[in-house]
């Protein structure tokens, strides 16, 4: 897990998320700040996102304290931001105090670049070398 991730944003602040390591070897978000401009094009959740695929990846669980510190009228409020985080796995600890998200047994595949392309098993089919020779045999 890093300490800090960071989207940049073209001529403007960037969008950064701070997490720290604490000694249960849990790991918590203490920040997640979308610069106003920004916000609710989904820049958010794709921080969110790189953060849940490493801790997914690393087997971590993931600590937090949803707290709305938007102005009124901008951003999430309270109760949106708590429906945000259990939209992605955040659930309340049992004290009520704060949210966490154990870690997913297999990472998430949220974006193509994420995917592994597996070649397609090809020995019971007739080699092809070119397209023009496909063309010509389905012209015969």
């Amino acid at each position: 897990m890093r300490q800090m991730y960071v989207i940049p944003m073209p001529k403007f602040k960037p969008v950064i998320a701070d997490l720290s390591e604490q000694e249960d070897g849990t790991w918590r978000i203490s920040r997640i700040n979308v610069p106003e401009k920004y916000r609710t094009l989904g820049h958010g959740a794709k921080i969110l996102d790189m953060i849940l695929i490493d801790a997914d990846k690393e087997g971590v669980t993931l600590t937090l304290e949803p707290v709305a510190t938007g102005r009124p009228g901008v951003g999430l409020s309270q109760a949106q931001l708590v429906k945000w985080y259990e939209r992605h796995g955040f659930k309340w600890h049992e004290s009520k105090r704060f949210m966490m998200r154990e870690p997913l047994r297999q990472p998430r595949r949220r974006h193509a670049s994420d995917m592994v392309i597996k070649p397609a098993d090809t020995s019971g089919l007739p080699a092809l070398t070119t397209s023009q020779e496909y063309m010509a045999s389905k012209c015969r």
